[in-house]
């Protein structure tokens, strides 16, 4: 799992058409630029829920799911 907790982040987080198999979990950070998860497949590789959580959180630009894939186990939230 990827986590940002209590992050400040001046730029973007770009995950552009990455295959990602657990969560990223965004909690209580601000990310100045954009959140973009272009072409990003979540997979289900080992029966592990997987997907975007992001709990009090601010994201300054854009958050971009575009061309994005998700499984049966994929959560966003």
């Amino acid at each position: 799992m990827g986590s940002f907790l209590d992050s400040q982040i001046g730029g973007s987080i770009r995950c552009c058409d990455a295959q990602l198999d657990r969560k990223i979990r965004i909690t209580n950070a601000r990310i100045e630029g954009d959140l973009d998860l272009w072409g990003t497949d979540f997979v289900d590789l080992e029966g592990h829920e997987n997907g975007l959580i992001c709990t009090n959180s601010e994201i300054g630009e854009k958050l971009v799911f575009s061309e994005t894939t998700c499984s049966e186990s994929t959560r966003i939230a």
